[in-house]
């Protein structure tokens, strides 16, 4: 009985754990299209936060 409680447990954590990752990522995108649009180049986005430039745009698009 513990051990599928655990399983069921563990999905739910899972889908929970990825949709905030997804929102996350959601929200950074906007803020980096906003940076972006208010005149800072990516190069400049990039030394600023802990991303390249090439996963910036990934998020921008998203």
């Amino acid at each position: 009985m513990q051990l599928r409680q655990t399983k069921d447990n563990l999905s739910i954590r899972f889908s929970y754990y990825l949709a905030r990752l997804h929102g996350s990522q959601e929200l950074e995108g906007k803020i980096l299209w906003r940076v972006k649009g208010n005149g800072f180049s990516l190069e400049q986005i990039s030394a600023y936060c802990s991303l390249n430039v090439d996963e910036i745009q990934v998020l921008i698009k998203s």
